[in-house]
């Protein structure tokens, strides 16, 4: 009897141990933390760097190193970082960018510029199929100068339009902004980042405007420097992407004195919205407004070279024109224009009437025989001339 009363007693005993043991362990331990959710997302960056951006300033080595760096700090959160790499001393190579190496994947001849349509849509296509996501983003590395082409560089300035490959199969290649258009035709990324200068210009949204549902750049020239890779990357695959923080990241980065303070300007545009700042202006221009006399135009150029951009709500704002038209046409703008940052100064000129977007602003000038003209340079070329700035009757004179 008393063993089995001992006996009986340890097992209870015991059933209480355990389930004190139990209850101790389940409230003192924090819940398992979960895994992070892997970004379905590709981030292409395409560097069309055989130019001086490369073999006198080592932009691109220093670019890369930042992307490795972020990449290696484990930023990428499960997403793809791809780099299409055409530098000076090598050929044309796609890379893949991990936590752990840097690795190429496919190399591609120089016998095409990595400036013509058929590189560019070959190398989307394999990004596509090596890496295939839901969420895509695109970076434009190269030189840049917004809607206007290469034509017109000995009568304006050095342009480049989109890109300057110096060592093509045909010599030194630029791009069109139409040949980058038809391009990236109906690739709908989430974003385009031009790292380059002044390609945040109306005429460059509404030609991409089947390319990407937005557009983060520079209206301005762009330091050598070019994006802050270090920050910018990191914000890129978060798994939320806000566009207007990585564009605050960049005016962040030249604004603190870390860079030789030349200044910037960065703008997110909206281009799913395009289509309405285009009807809106196209109104204005029906009514034949040019700006008055004394109308002193906001430059996006700085002032010792000839410009052909100007601010374009700057200019809106300044036409003799029905005040419900113009109130119209703020509402398409600021839909389409969600950011507009820039530094006091850039390149020397006063940022402090900056809206964020440029535009051709046409001047009619007479000769001594009183011949009226308007030099249009390649803007004549373009989709906005034809569904925009070509409605204005005052702009009828050749």
């Amino acid at each position: 009897m008393k063993r089995h009363l001992t006996a009986t007693l340890l097992i209870a005993l015991l059933a209480i141990i355990t389930t004190a043991t139990m209850g101790s362990c389940s409230g003192s331990e924090p819940d398992p933390i979960p895994e992070p959710e892997t970004l379905d997302r590709t981030i292409l960056v395409y560097m069309v760097a055989d130019n001086n951006l490369s073999y006198q300033y080592r932009a691109d080595t220093l670019n890369i190193e930042k992307m490795e760096q972020a990449a290696r700090d484990g930023s990428l959160n499960g997403g793809n970082l791809v780099i299409y790499y055409d530098g000076p001393f090598t050929s044309p190579e796609l890379k893949i960018i991990t936590r752990k190496e840097t690795k190429t994947i496919k190399a591609y001849s120089e016998d095409e510029s990595s400036l013509s349509i058929n590189r560019i849509k070959q190398v989307l296509d394999d990004v596509k199929s090596l890496y295939p996501a839901s969420q895509r983003g695109l970076v434009l590395w190269s030189h840049g100068t917004g809607w206007i082409d290469d034509t017109y560089s000995r009568s304006i300035t050095s342009t480049y339009s989109f890109g300057q490959d110096n060592n093509s199969a045909s010599g030194r290649a630029t791009m069109k902004i139409t040949s980058l258009a038809q391009a990236l035709d109906g690739e709908n990324f989430d974003f385009i980042y031009f790292d380059c200068c002044l390609m945040a210009s109306v005429e460059v949204a509404y030609q991409l405007r089947t390319a990407t549902k937005a557009i983060i750049a520079s209206g301005t020239e762009l330091p050598i420097e070019g994006m802050p890779y270090a920050d910018n990357i990191p914000a890129m695959f978060e798994p939320d992407i806000d566009l207007e923080k990585i564009a605050q990241n960049t005016i962040s980065f030249y604004a603190d004195g870390k860079v030789p303070n030349l200044g910037c300007s960065i703008t997110v545009i909206i281009n799913e919205h395009i289509l309405a700042l285009a009807q809106a202006t196209a109104d204005i221009m029906r009514t034949g407004a040019t700006p008055l006399s004394n109308y002193v135009r906001v430059p996006y150029f700085r002032r010792n070279i000839p410009s052909y951009t100007w601010d374009m709500a700057d200019y809106i704002r300044a036409l003799p024109v029905d005040p419900q038209l113009l109130d119209a046409w703020e509402e398409a703008f600021g839909r389409t224009v969600v950011y507009a940052g820039a530094t006091p100064q850039s390149y020397g000129l006063d940022m402090s009437r900056h809206t964020g977007l440029g535009c051709f602003i046409p001047s009619v000038t007479t000769d001594s025989q009183g011949i009226r003209s308007i030099r249009w340079y390649n803007h004549r070329d373009l989709d906005w001339h034809r569904d925009v700035t070509s409605l204005n009757p005052s702009y009828h004179i050749d």
